[in-house]
């Protein structure tokens, strides 16, 4: 029987989902990050999430990342990202969900 290699259960330690722009090839593996799963909690509606969403990826991965909507219409919570720490505005975006 044929080792199954790296595969690992979902959900394990071990389980990392990887973005690449390109498809998977070779070119597009060197331009490749990490995605991790991070709970934001539950939105009203799907512009609200997407927003929360949004921020995350503001603050994980910075200005030049893809967004939803335009990077003017979050002046505001730009600022006051830039005084938290990644646990602390993640967990800022979790007490304004829905859910919290």
């Amino acid at each position: 029987m044929a080792s199954l290699g790296s595969f690992h259960r979902p959900g394990s330690r071990k389980d990392r989902r990887i973005s690449s722009p390109s498809g998977g090839t070779a070119e597009g593996l060197a331009a490749t990050r990490v995605i991790q799963r991070v709970y934001l909690g539950a939105y009203g509606g799907e512009e609200a999430a997407a927003r929360a969403y949004d921020l995350r990826a503001l603050k994980y991965w910075g200005h030049d990342t893809i967004l939803d909507f335009l990077l003017s219409s979050y002046d505001q919570e730009l600022k006051e990202m830039e005084e938290q720490s990644r646990e602390e505005y993640i967990g800022s975006l979790r007490r304004k969900s829905t859910c919290f």
